[in-house]
């Protein structure tokens, strides 16, 4: 019997929120200190990172980029 090679699986896309815990932490930044160099509302962080909200407004995403100092490829996992 030929049994079937089970095809290999993909890694799972991180998601936005999965990428900007990393990316602040990588960087050894609060919530509250992202959110400020951010000129966001910490609790708007908090709910980014937890998936509650999606964050992709552009005008959103540039102020994260800045306060993260990456670009936007980076921070919407196009890299």
């Amino acid at each position: 019997h030929d049994r079937e090679v089970p095809m290999a699986r993909k890694k799972k896309a991180e998601t936005l929120a999965a990428r900007l815990v990393r990316l602040r932490t990588e960087r050894g930044l609060s919530q509250a200190e992202l959110a400020r160099r951010a000129e966001l509302h910490p609790s708007f962080i908090c709910q980014l990172e937890a998936g509650k909200r999606k964050g992709r407004n552009p005008e959103t995403l540039h102020k994260l980029c800045t306060a993260l100092k990456v670009d936007m490829v980076q921070i919407l996992g196009l890299k």
